[in-house]
């Protein structure tokens, strides 16, 4: 099931999705522990509490970790993982996959996939970061290593759409609008549906 196309006028992003709808939560110990209790989750994001700076610094230096960067929220000392199970991993590979096929035959040429990097907001380089499930960009405007994505794609089994649309406002805003297009992948386990939202910012 996919929605129409939206578009927004981006307000200042905030945690009440999460807070609300009462997400799984731990409190930070270790790096160790955290990769542990990512490993033993039953659903595909987890909220991580008292993570400092410093903390986070160590965790996206972290090779091999079992969980991706969602969101991190310096002020407020919460990061917010994403757990990458099949179902997840369908949810937004396939929809991104469907999209670059449609770039062939010229698509290594013109279009470069930057994968989950870790982005920080313009302007906050120690502070808040992120990392989208599938990103990418047209070349060469989007090929060099600073370069925000042009289009970002969040998937969600157990998290909800609420949380995902705060997802999308932070990278409208947390790329200065460098980011144009975002694509939310949602399952709906009610309805056995997947819900696609396909939103970009109303022009300013």
């Amino acid at each position: 099931m996919a929605s129409p196309d939206n578009s927004i006028s981006t307000p200042p992003t905030s945690l009440a999705s999460y807070d609300q709808e009462q997400p799984p939560t731990t409190q930070f110990t270790t790096i160790k522990e955290l990769c542990q209790v990512a490993r033993q989750a039953s659903g595909d994001y987890l909220v991580i509490q008292n993570v400092s700076p410093t903390n986070f610094e160590e965790i996206i230096c972290q090779e091999r970790r079992p969980f991706r960067i969602r969101r991190y929220h310096a002020d407020r000392k919460i990061l917010i993982v994403t757990i990458p199970t099949v179902l997840h991993e369908k949810l937004h590979l396939e929809l991104y996959e469907t999209f670059h096929e449609q770039l062939w035959p010229r698509r290594r040429e013109i279009w470069t996939q930057i994968g989950s990097t870790t982005f920080r907001p313009q302007g906050h380089p120690g502070g808040d970061g992120g990392e989208g499930d599938s990103c990418g960009g047209p070349k060469p405007a989007r090929n060099h290593p600073v370069a925000w994505p042009t289009l970002v794609i969040e998937a969600g089994d157990s998290e909800s759409l609420t949380a995902l649309r705060d997802d999308m406002r932070w990278w409208f805003t947390a790329s200065d609008h460098q980011v144009k297009i975002v694509l939310l992948s949602k399952f709906n386990h009610q309805r056995q549906q997947i819900i696609i939202e396909r939103w970009e910012e109303e022009s300013q």
